[in-house]
């Protein structure tokens, strides 16, 4: 697993360079259909990067080796980066993907790396199981001495009786593999861990049909203690 992700990550760098520079390409932005079809390739190549990624970190947690590096940062910044980086891919799935964060939130101690890693992928979950023209929010707020990421989206929700699975290794409820056949089922897990390595926690809450809402509570640190 780790020797093959590795292998993949250089073509897909290749790619996503080669994509990146046809996209500001003065000649093609001029050309609506042709600009169209390299941004969506853009947006595919991302997603493939970040399946890598994901199966070179879940080798490391298999041989022991996943280690968060944990500085000093800030978690608004990180939730309006991650909004930047998801627009393209959900105007390409058609859903509306909205921000909301406080003007400002007290630093805390992240690894933004793989904090970006964990919260991209309650993101693409929401982009994936979204309803079709549906809305998707990517929200901080704060609860005392904890900050909180959410993503809520509409769409079919998840059944009761995978709910208590939902964060483990290669899980994938029926729902979500009518919906979405190529999942992997590493997402989530890939969340839970690197969340409570932040000394966190996740949880979710799902109304079928409705809304579902992923939520990753982090602990607001004094960094100078």
């Amino acid at each position: 697993l780790s020797i093959t992700s590795h292998q993949l990550r250089t073509p897909l760098s290749i790619i996503k360079w080669v994509l990146a520079a046809l996209q500001t390409d003065p000649a093609i932005q001029v050309l609506e259909e042709q600009h169209k079809l390299v941004t969506q390739a853009y947006s595919t190549n991302e997603r493939l990067i970040h399946v890598v990624t994901e199966l070179l970190n879940v080798s490391r947690i298999q041989e022991g080796q996943l280690h968060c590096e944990l500085r000093v940062g800030n978690l608004r910044e990180v939730v309006l980066d991650l909004h930047e980086r998801n627009r393209p891919l959900s105007e390409n799935e058609h859903v509306e993907l909205v921000v909301s964060v406080p003007d400002s939130v007290p630093d805390t101690m992240l690894d933004p790396l793989l904090l970006k890693e964990a919260l991209q992928n309650m993101v693409n979950n929401a982009i994936d199981y979204c309803s079709d023209n549906g809305t998707i929010s990517l929200e901080l707020t704060r609860e005392e001495d904890e900050l909180i990421v959410s993503v809520t989206n509409t769409g079919v929700g998840i059944a009761a009786e995978d709910r208590e699975k939902v964060f483990t290794q290669f899980f994938r409820g029926e729902n979500a593999q009518r919906i979405e056949p190529n999942g992997n089922g590493l997402g989530l897990y890939m969340t839970r861990v690197i969340v409570e390595e932040h000394g966190g926690r996740v949880g979710f809450v799902s109304h079928p049909n409705k809304t579902t809402v992923f939520t990753a509570r982090f602990p607001i640190m004094d960094h100078h203690a």
